[in-house]
């Protein structure tokens, strides 16, 4: 495994020149029979909405289970949502395939126990996967889905009542599109969503919403509408 895209709290890099599913299976495998010694059994998998984001997520998938752990399915997710799947359903580990804002040719994966695994943690599954020092066993897939619980759940955080303010949310066709609406909308605002609809491709900006001219478009919509609020999400 290149060694380059371990980086200070991720694994990122392009598909295809820097990792493939064999290198998210081998690291399935490490973190599966890291979890297993550590006397834990679960881990919680999401991933984002890049095009090869579900190939990468399944590969991962069978390394887990090659190892013999449980994992807690939730498919296209938001990393905070799996973030919160990982507390609410007591997992001892959980995973996001996912670059974050990175360009659309690159994935990897956020990997958490009790704590965000940093690259010394990430280079030792590097090690155990390259070294062989992995468990065998039968592991099963157990799909989950937590998004009313996560929407009712910070709705009941927010204090006071946000309810008529005028919101745009430029969503930059990534995994937050449907999620930034159903909570805004459950939260009384009135919002207008710019680039919904998921898209690994990101047709209309870069994934990066600091990158120049990316904000553009949610700027025109804040003055044309006059809303309260613009919002823009990687």
């Amino acid at each position: 495994m290149n060694p380059s895209i371990f980086r200070a709290y991720s694994v990122r890099g392009v598909v295809g020149r820097d990792l493939d599913a064999a290198d998210m299976r081998a690291l399935g495998q490490a973190l599966g029979s890291a979890v297993l010694e550590g006397g834990g059994r679960t881990v919680a998998v999401g991933h984002d909405v890049r095009t090869h984001s579900p190939a990468l997520a399944q590969a991962l998938v069978e390394g887990l289970c090659a190892a013999g752990a449980e994992v807690l399915f939730l498919g296209l997710v938001p990393t905070p949502v799996l973030n919160f799947a990982t507390d609410l359903l007591g997992a001892d580990a959980g995973v996001a395939v996912t670059a974050s804002h990175n360009p659309p040719d690159e994935n990897g994966l956020k990997v958490r126990t009790d704590r965000t695994l940093l690259q010394p943690d990430l280079l030792a599954l590097r090690a155990r996967a390259e070294e062989g020092r992995l468990r065998s066993g039968r592991g099963r897939i157990r799909r989950e889905t937590v998004k009313e619980t996560y929407l009712g759940q910070v709705c009941a955080r927010v204090r006071g009542t946000p309810c008529g303010l005028r919101t745009v949310v430029d969503a930059g066709n990534g995994t937050i599109g449907p999620w930034a609406r159903a909570l805004l909308e459950r939260l009384g605002c009135a919002v207008t969503v710019l680039h919904g609809e998921p898209d690994g491709t990101f047709p209309h900006r870069s994934p990066n919403p600091l990158d120049p001219g990316s904000l553009a478009a949610l700027q025109e919509a804040v003055r044309r509408q006059g809303v309260d609020l613009g919002l823009a999400y990687d």
